[in-house]
């Protein structure tokens, strides 16, 4: 029913249901940062906060479905199926009695809250980002993004899909703050003297696989190392803060924002292409 999630995986992102949200109500005094008057806060607070949180970020009774979120990561007819069809014997009902407007409603709401409304608009120009990032701010060396780049570091296509501005913003100017950026440099030094650096992609109780900048593979026995030693800090560089001015960082966190689907990946790889081709 729900193509490439299981049940079992779709009834962990969303918890036991949209439900239970008439307690909720009296506690709106203390609700989610988007405006009062956005459309579907009303309705997401007397049906879903109750479980979810008045925020979205979860409660006793479910898992958070806000921004960074693995909810947030689903499609939009992926959450509606969810939300109008339940996960029978989970315990998430069916809200289709609800009307489609209502739900309809309750969804959008819920994207801004997953930083995907209109309260997380682009903060810069998205064109100059990809740009950038492929160009002055090198994170192509390492990175992927829509089909062009590097393999080092992690994939980047879908980076901005359930994160807002300031938390992808962060996530460049402090990376040891996040998991995903956090990928260790290895040095191995063996008895032969020779050194080799790079990230550890498998290893065993004998042996080890390196992946070195430059997506070479190096296959050591553990008994020729003499001494290994991983570098604390991300591969990420530490100094975005400083060398990219506030316009670049809210050029670059565009682009990332602009990567939030397999739509808006293929509509993008056609501009990192040219982008890529323009800077190699």
């Amino acid at each position: 029913m729900f193509q490439g999630l299981s049940a079992p995986l779709i009834a962990a992102l969303l918890g036991v249901g949209l439900c239970w949200g008439l307690a909720a109500q009296t506690q709106q005094s203390s609700a989610v940062h988007a405006s009062s008057s956005t459309p579907g806060r009303k309705e997401f607070l007397s049906t879903c906060s109750g479980c979810h949180g008045l925020d979205g970020k979860g409660g006793d009774r479910a898992p958070g479905i806000a921004s960074g979120s693995d909810a947030a990561k689903l499609s939009e007819a992926e959450l509606k199926r969810i939300v109008t069809q339940g996960i029978p014997g989970a315990g998430m009902p069916s809200f289709s009695f609800l009307g489609q407007p209502e739900l309809t409603s309750i969804l959008g709401y819920l994207r801004v809250l997953q930083g995907k409304g209109s309260n997380s608009k682009m903060p810069g120009d998205s064109h100059k980002g990809a740009s950038l990032f492929v160009g002055t701010a090198r994170c192509s060396e390492c990175h992927m993004a829509a089909g062009a780049g590097g393999f080092i570091a992690s994939d980047l296509s879908a980076y901005g899909n359930g994160r807002t501005p300031a938390e992808i913003r962060q996530a460049i100017t402090a990376p040891n703050r996040d998991p995903d950026h956090h990928v260790k440099k290895a040095t191995a030094v063996t008895r032969d003297g020779k050194t080799y650096q790079g990230v550890v992609r498998t290893e065993d109780n004998f042996s080890l696989v390196l992946q070195a900048q430059d997506g070479a593979f190096v296959s050591l026995q553990k008994a020729d190392i003499a001494r290994m030693s991983y570098d604390p800090a991300s591969l990420m560089p530490q100094d975005y803060g400083s060398t990219l001015s506030a316009r670049e960082l809210d050029d670059l966190v565009s682009y990332l924002m602009s990567l939030q689907s397999k739509t808006d990946v293929a509509a993008a790889k056609k501009t990192t292409k040219r982008h890529w081709e323009d800077e190699n």
